[in-house]
């Protein structure tokens, strides 16, 4: 695995199960964990027994999960998580469109009616 990985073997991959899935899945899972375990200042890493960061472990425990879930009912990862990145996204900036669009001093006399504010 070490060697395909040094020289870039193109159609080998170098996964530990042969699936890059898998490793897509274990990755993303310590990642967010440690960006959860940050924002809630979590002791956060592998070098902490999971007793003493049971967050963390909790975190990587249920991205797995999901991940393995995911694979089970045949979703694809990069649609779901596309999607839900949209979700997220789309609802301030709209609201930052809209305050931009009702702010008189900024758009003239192209403001919305409250109509349309209100429908926005």
């Amino acid at each position: 695995m070490l060697t395909q990985l040094l020289k870039g073997n193109p159609g080998k991959s170098a996964t530990v199960s042969g699936n890059p899935i898998d490793n897509a899945v274990a990755v993303l899972a310590g990642s967010s964990a440690f960006a959860v375990g940050e924002l809630f200042d979590w002791p956060t890493g592998l070098e902490w027994k999971p007793g003493r960061a049971r967050g963390f472990y909790a975190m990587i425990a249920l991205g797995i999960g999901l991940g393995v879930l995911m694979n089970a009912v045949n979703v694809e990862p990069m649609r779901a998580w596309s999607a839900i990145l949209n979700g997220l996204v789309a609802v301030p900036l709209l609201a930052a469109l809209m305050r931009l669009a009702t702010d008189r001093r900024l758009m003239g006399d192209w403001t919305p009616s409250p109509l349309l504010q209100g429908l926005g």
